[in-house]
C-alpha cells in the first residue's frame, strides 16, 4: 500500500575544481561571474516575491552574471528554484557569525546548540538542486583569527561533506594574516578571499589547494547619474551631497575598483572568478556615509540601484561578462562560456 510520495526536480551536471587550472562546469573551463545579494528586494522589503526575484535574476543574466552568493543567510526556496530554472549558479551561505561575537545579539548565542541543526537543514533542503556549486560555511567570522578557529571550520566543513559529499566547501575570509598563519585557509576545500586583491598571489603560493576564489569583491560605490570631477580614483570619498561618483573610480577603503578583479581573472588561471559586492543596492550599510550622515540609509555598493535601474557600472560589467553582445572571436567564447546548462529531470520517489 502506497504510504507517501515525494516528487523532486534535479539536474545532471559535472563540476570540477582543478589545481592550477580552475573551475570546470560540464567539462568547460569558466570563471564565476557572480554577485553577492542580500535577501531583500529593495523597496518591496524582505518578504519573498517570486516575480521580483525573477526580475532581478534576469537583469543580472543580461549583464552576464552567472552566479549568486547568498549573503549572508539561507536563501528562500523560491530563489533556488529560479536559479535552477534560469541557469544561475549558487554559493549558498548560512552564517555571518560563529562562536565568537560580531555583535552582542548575534548568532554566537545559539551556535553551539543550533549550528549543526541549521547546517543539516540547509544541506538536505538544497543538495538536490543543480544550481548549487558549493557551500559556504561563513563570512568574515571573527573565529578565523582564533588559534583554534580552523577546528570550528573543520566541524562545519565535515557536516557538509557528510551530508553532501559531492560539493566543495568555501568560506569568505578577510583576515589574510590570520588565515595563512593558523591553518584556517589551508583546511577549507576552496579558499575564499574577501577583497585583499593585493594578497591573492601570496595566498596562492602559500596554500595547498592550487586556486583562489574571490568570495567577495570590489565594494565599489556609485550613485546613479551622479558624476564628480575631476574623474580620479578615490577611496572612502565623501561629498556634501552625500552621493558617490558614477565614474566607477570610487571604492571603500578596504576595497578596489572593478578593473583590479577583471585583471586577476584574466591574468591567472588559478583564480576561480568573483562574487561582486553587490548585485543590487540594499537597505542598510550606506558606506561611505555610515556615520553621522543622515538621511543616508541605503548602500551604494550595488551595480543596480534600489529601484532596479542599472548604474553605469552595470554596462562596465556587461561589456566584460556578456559574450553574446561582444562579438569576440569564438576562441574566447569557447574559453569561458556565459551560459550555464544542466539536464533537468523529474523523479517520483515512494
Amino acid at each position: 500500500m502506497l504510504a507517501d510520495t515525494f516528487e523532486t526536480v534535479f539536474g545532471i551536471r559535472t563540476v570540477e575544481f582543478i589545481a592550477e587550472k580552475g573551475f570546470y562546469l560540464n567539462g568547460e573551463l569558466r570563471k564565476f561571474q557572480g554577485v553577492c545579494n542580500h535577501h531583500d528586494l529593495g523597496p518591496l522589503g524582505a518578504a519573498v516575491n517570486e516575480s521580483a526575484l525573477r526580475h532581478q535574476l534576469l537583469m543580472l543574466k543580461d549583464m552576464g552574471c552567472d552566479a549568486v552568493r547568498t549573503s549572508h543567510n539561507l536563501p528562500a526556496p523560491e530563489l533556488v528554484r529560479l536559479c535552477d530554472e534560469l541557469g544561475v549558479m549558487m554559493m549558498i551561505e548560512p552564517f555571518d557569525e560563529w562562536d565568537i561575537a560580531k555583535c552582542s545579539n548575534g548568532y554566537h548565542r545559539h551556535f553551539s546548540a543550533w549550528a549543526e541543526k541549521d547546517m543539516v537543514n540547509m544541506l538536505r533542503q538544497y543538495r538536490n538542486h543543480p544550481c548549487v556549486m558549493m557551500w559556504s560555511i561563513g563570512n568574515e567570522v571573527p573565529t578565523q583569527c582564533s588559534p583554534d578557529g580552523y577546528k570550528v571550520a573543520k566541524f562545519l566543513q565535515d557536516i557538509c561533506h557528510r551530508e553532501d559529499p559531492t560539493r566543495p566547501v568555501t568560506c569568505g575570509m578577510d583576515q589574510v594574516d590570520c588565515i595563512l598563519d593558523n591553518g584556517f585557509a589551508a583546511m577549507v576545500d576552496i579558499p575564499g578571499i574577501n577583497y585583499r586583491t593585493f594578497r591573492y598571489l601570496e595566498a596562492y603560493r602559500s596554500l595547498p589547494q592550487g586556486f583562489i576564489l574571490g568570495s567577495e569583491t570590489a565594494s565599489s560605490v556609485s550613485s546613479r547619474g551622479v558624476y564628480k570631477l575631476p574623474a580620479m580614483k578615490r577611496y572612502g570619498a565623501k561629498y556634501s551631497d552625500h552621493q558617490s561618483s558614477s565614474y566607477d573610480l570610487e571604492a571603500c577603503t578596504w576595497a578596489n575598483i572593478p578593473d583590479v578583479d577583471f585583471a586577476l581573472a584574466e591574468d591567472y588561471a588559478w583564480t576561480l572568478g568573483q562574487f561582486v559586492w553587490t548585485g543590487f543596492d540594499y537597505l542598510g550599510e550606506p558606506s561611505p556615509y555610515d556615520t553621522d550622515s543622515w538621511p543616508n540609509h541605503s548602500s551604494v555598493f550595488g551595480i543596480i540601484d534600489l529601484a532596479s535601474i542599472p548604474k553605469d557600472r552595470f554596462w562596465l560589467y556587461r561589456s566584460v561578462w556578456n559574450f553574446e553582445i561582444q562579438g569576440f572571436p569564438s576562441v574566447r567564447a569557447d574559453r569561458v562560456k556565459p551560459a550555464v546548462t544542466w539536464r533537468s529531470l523529474r523523479r517520483g520517489c515512494d
